[in-house]
Parts: C-alpha cells; sequence; structure tokens
C-alpha cells in the first residue's frame, strides 16, 4: 500500500496550441510512453489546469512540476529549482517575465500558500523555449531537438 510519504507527483504543464509553451504536452507522452515508472510516481498531464491542480498538491510527498519558460537565448535549456518554498518562489518569480506566458505556476503556488494545507516538497523544472505563438502546436526546432535529452534527464532526476 502507497502512503502519501512515498507519492510523487509531476505536473507536466503547458498548452500544446502554443508551440514551446506545450513542451509540458510532449514531455509528459514521452515519459508516459517510453519509461517504466515505479508505482509511487505519479504523471500528470497538467495542460493549463491552473488552479484545478491544487488538490495534486494534497496527500503525497513531493510535487514537480514541469513548464516552458520564455527565454529565446537559451532555448532547450532545463533548470530546476529544488525544494523550493512556495512563498519565497512566488515572490521571487511574480515578477520574472520568463512566467508571463501563462504565470499558472507563479498563481497556483500563490493560491496553494492560502489553502492552508501541508505543503509537500515541491521541485520545479523550466525548460527554455523561443516560440509560443498562438495556434502553433509544434515545437520550435531547438526544442523538439532536446526534448529525449530532456526526458531522459527527467527520468534519471526522478528514479535516482
Amino acid at each position: 500500500m502507497l502512503t502519501k510519504e512515498k507519492i510523487v507527483r509531476i505536473i507536466c504543464l503547458g498548452n500544446p496550441l502554443h508551440g514551446d509553451d506545450g513542451i509540458g504536452f510532449h514531455i509528459f507522452n514521452r515519459l508516459q510512453h517510453q519509461y517504466t515508472w515505479p508505482p509511487h510516481i505519479e504523471l500528470i498531464d497538467g495542460g493549463t489546469g491552473g488552479i484545478t491542480l491544487i488538490p495534486c498538491f494534497f496527500h503525497c510527498h513531493k510535487v514537480i512540476m514541469i513548464d516552458a519558460v520564455n527565454n529565446p537565448s537559451q532555448a532547450g535549456q532545463l533548470t530546476c529549482y529544488l525544494n523550493i518554498d512556495p512563498h519565497l518562489f512566488s515572490e521571487t518569480l511574480v515578477n520574472n517575465r520568463a512566467f508571463e506566458h501563462g504565470g499558472n505556476v507563479t498563481s497556483l503556488l500563490e493560491l496553494l500558500t492560502l489553502s492552508g494545507a501541508p505543503t509537500p516538497c515541491i521541485d520545479i523544472v523550466t525548460i527554455a523555449g523561443c516560440n509560443f505563438n498562438a495556434y502553433n502546436h509544434q515545437l520550435s526546432e531547438a526544442v523538439s531537438h532536446r526534448l529525449p535529452t530532456i526526458c531522459a534527464k527527467l527520468y534519471k532526476m526522478i528514479c535516482k
């Protein structure tokens, strides 16, 4: 039986109809179909769920959020924020232009702090993108080219 002390949720965020913002969708599909996961790991296609994802933070040990950031000069670059404090993260990045494409991560964390529920350990993994145009279902070449490497790194990081 799995207890909340063992459950790790990976929430892949993004809109697949907005170019590189859809990286979470592409990562979710690749991680789900090309890797074998232990029973305590739960993959979630968070899409553009925003505040509807708050229940995903309850009754678990850890949440890993995967999202795109608008940073054309480093397209395809993976950055990890480990064991973040939702209060500090939202205050630090609320004015960060990289999160302007959706703002769901900072808004979600701000609301999570207001829920009063115990907060799990939260890691945030961002992938820099360069094309966030609406009605574009393809990743930029820079991001698409790095997708297999990004997924392999994520798998290794999560299953260590």
